[in-house]
């Protein structure tokens, strides 16, 4: 049974938020604004040297190369400063450490929705494809 109250799932997105680049114990990159759960869809798609990669904005500029992914955090357009400012204007890491990092998170990410889907049932919230809908923002 459907949860009345939840009547367009279309209008609910994924949690705010999103992921902190960490490179040598240093965080290099925040979420920023419009980030989420989902833009984990995002730095995968970096791995596969994909272009398309958004995870809020500002966003840096992106170059994939055979084995290095750069982020260029120069402000330029419309002016809009990253939150915090980066110290480097320039960042580059490993592909297989992105790789590496990303399927540290997924498991997170399925821990998570094992808890967010006892709380569904528990609380008998009926909502239909919770985790699809708060942490993967998946459309199918």
């Amino acid at each position: 049974m459907k949860n009345p109250l939840l009547r367009n799932t279309q209008q609910a997105s994924a949690f705010f938020g999103g992921y902190v680049l960490r490179i040598d114990q240093q965080d290099k990159y925040f979420p920023q604004c419009c980030g989420d759960l989902s833009d984990i869809h995002y730095w995968e798609k970096l791995t596969n040297g994909k272009d398309g990669f958004y995870a809020g904005h500002p966003q840096p500029k992106v170059k994939v190369d055979t084995n290095i992914i750069t982020l260029d955090f120069t402000v330029e357009e419309f002016d809009e400063h990253f939150a915090p400012t980066p110290k480097d204007v320039l960042v580059s890491f490993e592909i297989s450490s992105l790789k590496s990092a990303i399927e540290i998170v997924k498991q997170e990410l399925e821990n998570f929705k094992v808890r967010l889907e006892k709380i569904n049932r528990d609380n008998n919230l009926n909502i239909e494809r919770i985790c699809e809908l708060l942490i993967w923002n998946d459309e199918d």
